[in-house]
């Protein structure tokens, strides 16, 4: 989230507070003509309290072992890869953390991924950041009928450093094995698997 969007959600936390303690007197004196209305403390509240998309995370709580697949181009033989996740739940169950530690082309990989839901949007939202580069990977999307989550979003790398979309499939198969695949983009718009990721409880 932007240093701005922050300092958003903080304002209107305290305005939506002084405005239930004071009847709504002073917010509306400052609000002045066209100005947008200020929420009530219950949509406040409905935005920062945990749901059952929060609970449904929750579950990937704990360590998993994960066996790799990277394919570097399509139809390519796939580089295995072994590693490990840690999966916790922070800031009072709003917003899992999952580090990912591992090695690929014979380097140490390690990786973070920040994972939440959005009551308002109602999507699912990603940052994902790692050793192999200095960038931030955003993703967001919704969760299909099936259970699955598809989040979908930008890389930028030396490859494509005005960036490429990209996407991912996660899907828990029960309480101990869940995957994710990920879908790269050619230059000609077409998209490819390029990462394949098997975890399952120790």
């Amino acid at each position: 989230m932007k240093i701005e969007s922050l300092l958003s959600v903080l304002a209107l936390s305290v305005a939506a507070g002084c405005q239930s303690s004071s009847g709504g007197t002073a917010v509306q004196e400052q609000g002045g003509p066209g100005a947008d209305p200020m929420p009530d403390m219950a949509s406040m509240m409905a935005y920062a309290t945990p749901g059952e998309a929060h609970a449904e995370l929750a579950k990937g709580e704990g360590k998993w072992n994960v066996a790799g697949k990277i394919f570097m181009a399509p139809g390519a033989p796939p580089m295995e890869m072994e590693a490990t996740a840690e999966v916790s739940m922070i800031l009072d169950g709003r917003f899992l953390v999952e580090e990912f530690h591992g090695s690929m082309m014979g380097m140490p990989f390690e990786g973070q991924l920040l994972l939440g839901y959005n009551n308002i949007t109602k999507e699912y939202q990603s940052v994902w950041i790692d050793n192999f580069g200095t960038g931030l990977t955003w993703a967001a999307g919704p969760e299909s009928e099936g259970g699955s989550v598809h989040l979908a979003g930008e890389i930028v790398d030396p490859r494509s450093p005005g960036g490429r979309p990209f996407r991912q499939v996660s899907t828990h198969e029960g309480g101990d094995r869940a995957t994710m695949q990920m879908y790269d983009t050619l230059p000609d718009g077409s998209e490819f698997l390029v990462m394949e990721l098997v975890y399952t409880r120790p």
